[in-house]
């Protein structure tokens, strides 16, 4: 699956086997903005996490329910986020 994803006026997209795969990817790559990281596939815009009261807690949430689970999904996804890593391409 392609995720496109952006900050301010940068966009970018990642493949990835899984959407949260694709959002670990890019929360790891985008960790001193993750707070204004917006999605901008029509499906998924409903897990954007910009702007939100408490990006851990909206993190944790798509992630699972808890901050916790995003850090398990992060172990348990070590070489499938390194892979989609690499697929990061910037498109404006």
């Amino acid at each position: 699956m392609i995720v496109e994803y952006g900050i301010m006026s940068n966009k970018w997209e990642v493949e990835a086997e899984s959407k949260l795969t694709a959002y670990a990817t890019i929360i790891l790559t985008q960790r001193q903005s993750v707070n204004m990281v917006v999605i901008y596939n029509e499906d998924l815009k409903g897990d954007n996490w910009a702007f939100s009261e408490s990006v851990s807690k909206r993190i944790g949430e798509i992630f699972g329910g808890d901050i916790k689970d995003f850090y398990g999904y992060l172990d348990s996804h070590v070489e499938e986020i390194r892979k989609a890593s690499k697929t990061i391409r910037k498109i404006l």
